[in-house]
């Protein structure tokens, strides 16, 4: 991907086994009481980010009183092309069951393995959201779709690491999963003229080496994301770190703010308040191409007091007022 369309495109905004979670009907009687949502998420809810996603999501569908069911494909552990068009076989397989009114397509491998190859052409509304940066890859939009785009704030995180680093070199570490490998290369692409060191890891014993030897090269690190790192303890992670870290380090994840220095996460609840919002506006009437196609803003910054200290950083007062304090 050049970065000329993934600015074109920003521009134009302005599973072994697939877990059924059991149909949820709200007791509010309304207008929408009738109406179906199937909302497919491309992990599971024991993965944070997808958890309060739909939370985020619930909270509005259930005070509509529209029934609804989740898919998780469970790609986070397992990204293997044959292992995501089963999961996505046996996705299109429910959703043709049950009908909906309109589907809701969460991050990249639901898009991917199942709305661009089975449901592109068709007529139910679509609503995708935490495609990673660049959703034209998956065609969108399609005829009658909408969404939210997940960007990261990663040029703030950067800018802010840079006050604290020696130097400009800059290293990413991820698991070895479908979406950390594609936000690797926009990263690289697009924000470090093809500079940034990419160390994709597979265990958590390959992360520890990694990380130190990481460190011998680079100023600065950006840490994507735990899952997908086999055998991660987050006790044993977080005493790591917290003793081995040596450089300013960052994420744009919420759930790794405990680990590195700086983080600007992303809000989950913010796609699914979305989806759902505009999943009700699609079920009143609306068109979902008429919805113009978002990117998420929410963030704040959140620093970790014990690297602060540790890495000898002092941080202005003007900062400590405004951001979350992990001590």
């Amino acid at each position: 991907m050049q970065k000329n369309s993934l600015l074109k495109w920003l521009m134009l905004l302005s599973c072994s086994a697939i877990l059924l979670i059991p149909e949820v009907s709200a007791q509010k009687k309304n207008s929408l009481k009738n109406k179906k949502i199937v909302f497919v998420d491309s992990y599971d809810r024991s993965y944070e980010w997808s958890d309060r996603m739909l939370k985020g999501f619930e909270r509005i569908i259930v005070s509509h009183g529209i029934s609804y069911k989740i898919i998780h494909m469970n790609t986070k552990g397992n990204d293997s092309k044959e292992y995501c068009e089963k999961m996505a076989l046996e996705a299109k397989k429910i959703i043709d069951e049950y009908k909906p009114d309109i589907l809701i397509a969460s991050d990249d491998p639901a898009s991917k393995y199942l709305m661009m190859p089975y449901y592109s052409k068709s007529d139910i509304p679509i609503v995708f959201c935490a495609v990673n940066w660049d959703a034209s890859i998956y065609g969108y939009p399609y005829k009658n779709s909408t969404g939210m785009i997940e960007i990261d704030f990663i040029e703030e995180t950067v800018g802010f690491l840079k006050k604290y680093a020696k130097g400009e070199r800059m290293a990413y570490i991820c698991p070895n999963d479908e979406t950390s490998r594609k936000v690797a290369k926009i990263y690289n692409e697009n924000f470090f003229n093809g500079n940034l060191s990419i160390h994709i890891v597979n265990d958590f014993t390959e992360f520890k080496k990694v990380f130190l030897d990481t460190q011998q090269e680079a100023d600065m690190i950006i840490l994507y994301n735990k899952e997908g790192i086999r055998d991660w303890n987050n006790r044993e992670a977080k005493d790591f770190l917290m003793t081995e870290t040596k450089v300013p380090t960052g994420s744009n994840n919420p759930i790794m703010s405990e680990f590195v220095l700086i983080s600007m996460p992303k809000a989950p609840e913010e796609f699914g308040i979305f989806a759902a919002e505009a999943a009700v506006n699609v079920l009143k009437g609306k068109k979902a191409s008429d919805i113009p196609v978002l990117t998420n803003k929410k963030t704040i910054l959140t620093v970790n007091m014990t690297l602060a200290d540790k890495l000898g950083i002092v941080l202005p007062l003007s900062v400590l007022k405004t951001a979350t304090k992990i001590h």
